[in-house]
């Protein structure tokens, strides 16, 4: 059963921990835990199995000099995630964190794919062939057997070409190195088959990613560990002419300090013989998805072949591998080609690899890393959309992957996408899709109830677009809006594409008389407050606003029915990459380096909402298990706070630890280190050093904590060497040779005004 454990409502640092009782032992065995630090919530989510469970909650310090009761709320789901997730019942799923992430990798609870929300919907695609071209598939193995796609015009071992296709006996697919009808197992093969279609909810092994498909499996390498061109190239077509919906190449190569230009000029007859057999797939409807490359490669100084074509064949996917954490992985190469994330776990440790399918001799079940782990995954959800929807073309495919998947700032820069693989949403729109959702000129009604259907709003500002709204009725309804508390409603450029920052208009109109009589048609929006209905007006071109058809022009029900006014609705071109800064040398465009609003925004709330911030520099150690920090120390925290008060829109005064906002400390622990949102405001402790050598060192934890807290977004670390690393403290290493001026830059500057300047 999956269930959800909740903590929340705290007033100090609790920690839980989640244990089952072992009956053969007698005793208690630990299954998982949350250690968040201060009184953030704390959350397991687990897949229990009949027996007895203890949920200890464990009190780890105090945030309040009194000594009271320490107060919680606990709570337990397990009627939700039954009712929205389909579970198979193959004994080793719970090894296959990409699926649904437990905690059992140790990573990031709740990263992955979202697979058993989507296969609610659509868990098998039976009438749907993926060819794999890569080593062999183990076609006997007992979690593949049942998917691999059979020939069924051809009569098995007699010799003849029955289907007179060119290939004798080709019953599962062919040996493209040997010409031979017999594939050679082969581990990477095998694995990548279990990925995508390992059978599932079979009580055997593993669950691919569709449960019931047909895979095709294409060996180009047989016993060698390079493939030839003209192998793969024979490989696709016969791919295409057999009836594949889906080719997943999880192979390549990189060249370094090379281009797509540079390899047509230099192999002109190769670089065609791409061209031509990716396009032969593509312009017969075949989805092509490949590996990116485990190089730890931009493909702005390097070129991955065949991923390095994905700007040049549309719809041809190239997929970038991220770990159990979110973050790109370290081998994975990366780049603006690059078109979406998924899986592929860490190269470090062996709980983050992808489980998946090994050949029978090989022990049946292991894990690897890779984009060639990545890419199937996206293959097995691609065979899934096109179960939903058989009419979609490879364009249509890589729109919605693109659209759906699950954005994250750390992922900018290296994948196109800026996101990694969501395939419940993916499914959910292929079901539903139609051209014009992706026709970025014309605004419909169409794109309108696409754009406005999803999600939840649980945040004080809303976005209109998909992820901020819930189902209710034939229409959204925005939730928990407050005018009164400043809440504002963000229009984003990217979900109606019309509008312009110097043409965006708002006209308030409180009942449908107004709406027909209004004589000034040149408002974008139009709000109706006796039915908290909010248009978009699509009646500009002649007088007044017309009843007729004005639901098609809905675009959100807003139930307190506040009295809405331009202040409180604002236009964000999010696809601008200007700089908001006026420093002539920033060297990180904003849409790469924005601001990190999430604690910045508690602060905000905390801090009486006026960009006044009340600081404590606990020099002392007086609170919250803060150590004593020397005066040296003490002294450049305080000409911090003077800096950022002197560079950036929010003002900082001196008070003590009872009427602060914010405090900062010095911590030699690193469970206090970080930031903690308390019920006054932010506490951050840095990490710190009494040695006299480590005072550099210092100095940089305690600028960043300070710098995280107030809003500067943390840069991954493949950051290294695409941006200067003089340019934000998120970006410097952690070395020893952390120069005397380190400390927060101008451009730390830019990003804490960009994440303060949406709450004006």
């Amino acid at each position: 059963m999956p269930i959800a454990f909740d903590v929340w409502n705290m007033q100090d640092n609790i920690d839980i921990n989640l244990w089952k009782f072992n009956n053969k032992k007698n005793n208690w065995s630990y299954i998982s835990e949350s250690a968040n630090s201060g009184n953030t919530d704390e959350y397991i989510f687990a897949l229990l199995s009949s027996g007895e469970y203890l949920l200890e909650l464990k009190h780890m310090n105090s945030f309040s000099s009194e000594e009271l009761p320490s107060k919680y709320k606990v709570s337990f789901d397990a009627k939700y995630l039954a009712q929205t997730m389909k579970l198979p019942n193959d004994p080793l799923f719970d090894s296959q964190w990409h699926l649904l992430n437990t905690g059992q990798s140790l990573g990031l609870l709740d990263l992955d794919i979202r697979a058993p929300e989507a296969w609610k919907r659509q868990s098998a695609s039976p009438n749907i062939t993926v060819a794999v071209i890569d080593g062999g598939i183990d076609v006997e193995h007992p979690d593949l057997v049942n998917n691999i796609w059979s020939n069924q015009k051809e009569i098995p071992k007699n010799g003849i070409d029955d289907d007179k296709n060119g290939f004798i006996d080709d019953i599962n697919g062919w040996n493209f190195v040997e010409n031979i009808p017999s594939v050679i197992p082969s581990e990477h093969g095998t694995h990548v088959a279990g990925i995508i279609g390992a059978e599932g909810n079979n009580d055997i092994g593993v669950s691919g990613l569709t449960w019931d498909v047909n895979m095709m499996s294409l060996d180009i390498f047989g016993d060698n560990t390079k493939y030839d061109s003209e192998d793969l190239f024979e490989a696709i077509h016969y791919a295409v002419d057999n009836g594949a919906d889906v080719i997943n190449m999880s192979i390549g190569y990189t060249v370094p300090f090379a281009t797509l230009e540079r390899f047509k000029e230099l192999s002109p007859d190769l670089y065609r013989g791409y061209i031509d057999a990716l396009n032969y797939a593509v312009d017969r409807g075949v989805t092509l998805i490949t590996s990116a490359g485990n190089d730890n490669s931009d493909d702005l100084n390097s070129l991955s072949l065949p991923a390095a074509f994905a700007a040049e064949v549309p719809g041809f996917i190239s997929v970038a591998a991220i770990t159990d954490e979110g973050s790109i992985a370290d081998y994975s190469n990366f780049g603006s080609l690059v078109s979406v994330a998924a899986p592929g776990g860490s190269s470090i440790s062996n709980k983050t690899t992808i489980f998946s399918t090994l050949p029978r001799d090989k022990g049946l079940y292991g894990g690897m890393p890779g984009t060639s782990m990545a890419a199937p995954i996206v293959s097995g959800a691609v065979a899934l959309m096109l179960e939903k929807n058989k009419n979609l073309l490879p364009e249509d495919i890589l729109w919605i992957l693109d659209e759906t998947s699950t954005k994250d700032q750390s992922l900018k820069r290296f994948v196109k996408s800026s996101g990694y693989l969501a395939i419940d949403l993916a499914v959910k729109i292929a079901g539903k899709y139609n051209s014009k959702m992706k026709d970025s000129s014309t605004i419909n009604d169409q794109q309108f109830r696409y754009k406005f259907l999803y999600g939840t709003a649980t945040e004080d500002l809303f976005e209109v677009n998909k992820n901020n709204f819930s189902e209710s009725g034939d229409f959204p309804s925005l939730i928990q809006f407050n005018a009164s508390q400043g809440d504002k409603i963000l229009i984003h450029r990217k979900v109606l594409p019309g509008f312009t920052s110097d043409t965006f208009s708002f006209s308030q109109a409180n009942n449908k008389k107004n709406l027909k009589k209004q004589s000034e048609t040149n408002s974008d929006l139009v709000y109706d407050r006796s039915s908290g209905n909010l248009y978009f007006n699509q009646n500009k071109e002649s007088k007044g606003w017309s009843d007729s058809g004005k639901e098609s022009s809905l675009l959100v029900n807003i139930i307190d029915k506040p009295n809405l006014s331009e202040s409180m609705i604002s236009l964000v071109a999010s696809r601008k990459s200007s700089s908001i800064s006026s420093s002539p040398n920033r060297s990180i465009p904003l849409d790469q380096h924005v601001g990190d609003t999430n604690s910045a925004k508690y602060l905000f709330k905390k801090s009486g909402r006026d960009f006044k911030i009340n600081i404590f520099i606990d020099h002392k150690g007086l609170h919250e298990n803060h150590a004593s920090m020397d005066r040296d120390l003490f002294q450049y925290i305080e000409n911090t706070f003077k800096l950022l008060d002197q560079n950036t829109i929010l003002n900082f005064d001196s008070v003590s630890h009872a009427k602060a906002d914010f405090v900062i400390g010095a911590s030699k622990k690193s469970q206090y280190v970080g930031i903690n949102e308390m019920s006054w405001g932010l506490s951050a402790g840095f990490d710190f050093s009494s040695k006299p050598t480590d005072n550099v060192l210092n100095h940089y934890n305690a600028a960043f904590e300070i710098a995280m807290a107030l809003g500067v977004a943390y840069l991954p670390e493949k950051s290294k060497g695409i941006y200067s690393f003089e340019d934000s403290i998120a970006a410097w290493p952690l070395s020893n040779e952390i120069a005397d001026n380190v400390g927060i830059t101008s451009s730390d500057y830019d990003a804490i005004n960009h994440a303060w300047s949406v709450f004006l």
